[in-house]
This record gives C-alpha cells, structure tokens and sequence, in this order.
C-alpha cells in the first residue's frame, strides 16, 4: 500500500511488508531556501557598496553595520534549509527491529516510546512552524521533519504522525517548544 502527499507536501510514504518507509521531501524547502540565498547575494552587494560609500562618508558606517546584520541573519536562514532542502529516507522495519535512517541504523525499533508533534513557539506569539519528532525510550528525540516557514504544512505533520504512531503502535503528543530550544528535539 502506498500513500502519496499531495503534490508539494512533506511526506511520501510507502508500506512493505514489516516495514514503513517515510521519504520526507525536500521539494517544500527549495523555494525558501533559493529567496534567502538570492536576498543574501543582494545584501551582499549592498554591503559591499556601503563599504566604498563609507570612505567617503563617515555616518554610512552606521548603514554598513545595519546591513551587515541582515547579511548574517539571512545567511543563518540559508544555513538552517541548506540541510532541509535535500531529501531523507526513514525505514520503520519491524522485522529487523530497526529505525533506519538513509539507511543507517539509530535506534532499535523496539525503542521508540512515542511520536511528538511539536509547535515552535516565538516567546509568546505562535508560528506557524511544527516538527515531527521520534522520541525513544531512552530520552533521545530523532526530528524527522520540521516545517521551518513552509506555509500549510502542520497536516502533513500530523498526518504522518498519525500513521507513524498506528505503525508503530504508540501514542502522538503534542507539546510546544521555544524557537531557540531547537537543541530538545536533537
């Protein structure tokens, strides 16, 4: 049985036999990724005028200083979808006991305790960004995908959650977590 993401969602997933292969789709991430790198290219070049400007000028130091954090924060962006934009492979195979990714194995299958759907917080304020975390018994969380900006994804999140869990046989949770505790789902 097969079970197809609509045509730009996160998940393609496959049952063989013992198995369940999950193939998250680096598709979604490119579009974003491609915008930070070009909008970084662009304040680059900008840098790069201030910086002669400011020979000239003294206070363009002050625009250069600006520029130069918008050309770090956009290079952040770009760095954090540069590893989403590729795709990955998560085997669920019960015969073998195995949790396998890209073919390798992290985790006895036999270890995982439970699925977690998180929704990343920004203090106060909700975004609009989820992961899909496989939590183990021994306290390791494995992210198998967070939606990082990609608009209309959190029912691809939960979707995959829902049939992960059924394949499994354990429960989903849902909790939430602050955009700077990325390290609790590592």
């Amino acid at each position: 049985m097969t079970l197809k993401a609509r045509e730009r969602g996160l998940f393609d997933m496959q049952w063989r036999g013992s198995q369940l292969v999950v193939r998250r789709r680096g598709a979604p991430y490119r579009r974003s990724y491609f915008w930070a790198a070009g909008m970084t290219a662009i304040v680059l070049v900008l840098l790069v005028g201030y910086l002669a400007a400011a020979r000239v000028n003294h206070w363009v130091w002050l625009l250069t200083g600006l520029v130069m954090l918008v050309l770090l924060a956009l290079a952040e962006r770009g760095l954090s979808l540069r590893s989403a934009i590729r795709d990955d492979e998560y085997c669920l195979d019960k015969g073998s006991d195995a949790f396998l990714h890209n073919g390798e194995v992290v985790a006895p299958f036999g270890k995982i305790d439970h699925i977690l759907v998180r929704q990343v917080v920004d203090g106060t304020k909700p975004r609009e960004e989820y992961a899909l975390v496989v939590s183990l018994k021994d306290t390791r969380r494995l992210t198998i995908a967070e939606t990082l900006g990609v608009e209309g994804e959190k029912e691809d999140i939960e979707r995959a959650a829902r049939s992960i869990a059924e394949f499994v046989g354990v429960s989903v949770e849902r909790e939430t977590r602050q955009a700077s505790e990325w390290w609790l789902d590592r």
